[in-house]
């Protein structure tokens, strides 16, 4: 069902709840002057409700076992939750987490762009990307390394990456800054408030205090350029710019990005996904479909 995000996250705009009887409820405010402010904010999402509601319902007739979902208009703040603190296998997503703490050895001064980082039989993950990176003992630029990860989703890349710093790094940050649902130990975990917060501060600038502006800037470009378009991707026009990850196991079926409007708005969606990966992929086709239709004629 459609629920309120948690008192302690800082409500920027309206969230809302909804379930199956369409029953919309928003955030309690602090102060007057904070509920004065998000009652006259646009409801963007308005129509939008009750529409995700059905599709959600229709889609679990086919195969899509459940659902964690956030959508955000990053201008009024106001967000469409369904399941956000719902732990998911993530799946590819774990590698914007990667990216992250790459980004931070840099700034700190243990890697480089050019970085040679070598390619060996602990980091080959060649059987789950279809296609070596090249033979044992070759090495690969971090730069090449970064954009194989995101932009191709190469898992062999993002091995060589995580394994450099070790995980264990990883984790440390994702705690230190207050990612606790999140994990990439193990089989790796997360939520879709989480990689929602990942993704809002890259745009915003504000994810982690040690990156500069040229690092975000980098980020967002890299998720810009992404190959993999399966899911969300195919529902919104051609030409539409979306900087985002996607993630696929068995049973776990997931988008996650940035879709920038005509009218200068971005909105911020992260879909997770439990069941069927046909129905995943028509689920959030439909959804970037629905999405588009509602939001990209406003002013």
């Amino acid at each position: 069902m459609w629920r309120t995000a948690p008192p302690s996250r800082p409500a920027r705009g309206t969230v809302t709840s909804i379930n199956p009887t369409s029953v919309i409820s928003t955030a309690s405010a602090s102060t007057t002057a904070n509920a004065t402010a998000r009652q006259n904010a646009p409801k963007v999402f308005r129509t939008l409700r009750p529409a995700i509601d059905d599709l959600i319902q229709q889609y679990a007739t086919q195969g899509i076992t459940r659902v964690g979902m956030v959508i955000e208009d990053d201008r009024t703040g106001e967000t469409l939750e369904q399941n956000a603190d719902a732990s998911f296998a993530s799946a590819s997503l774990y590698k914007l987490f990667v990216l992250w703490r790459t980004q931070i050895e840099i700034r700190q001064g243990r890697l480089s762009d050019g970085s040679l980082l070598p390619l060996t039989a602990a980091n080959d993950a060649s059987a789950e990307d279809g296609y070596v990176l090249g033979p044992y003992g070759d090495t690969v630029t971090v730069a090449d390394l970064r954009r194989l990860m995101i932009s191709s989703s190469s898992n062999t890349a993002a091995q060589v990456l995580a394994q450099w710093f070790g995980l264990g790094t990883i984790e440390q940050l994702l705690r230190s800054n207050g990612f606790t649902a999140t994990s990439v130990l193990g089989e790796p975990r997360t939520t879709a408030r989480e990689v929602t917060r990942f993704l809002e501060g890259v745009v915003n600038r504000n994810l982690d205090p040690r990156l500069q502006p040229d690092d975000y800037a980098l980020m967002l470009t890299l998720l810009k350029e992404q190959q993999v378009n399966t899911k969300l991707s195919i529902g919104f026009p051609d030409g539409t710019v979306f900087a985002h990850k996607t993630g696929d196991i068995p049973g776990a079926h997931h988008d996650a990005g940035v879709v920038f409007l005509p009218d200068g708005r971005s909105i911020t969606i992260t879909v997770l996904t439990g069941g069927d990966y046909d129905a995943s992929v028509r689920f959030q086709h439909d959804l970037a479909e629905l999405l588009w239709q509602d939001q990209a004629g406003r002013n």
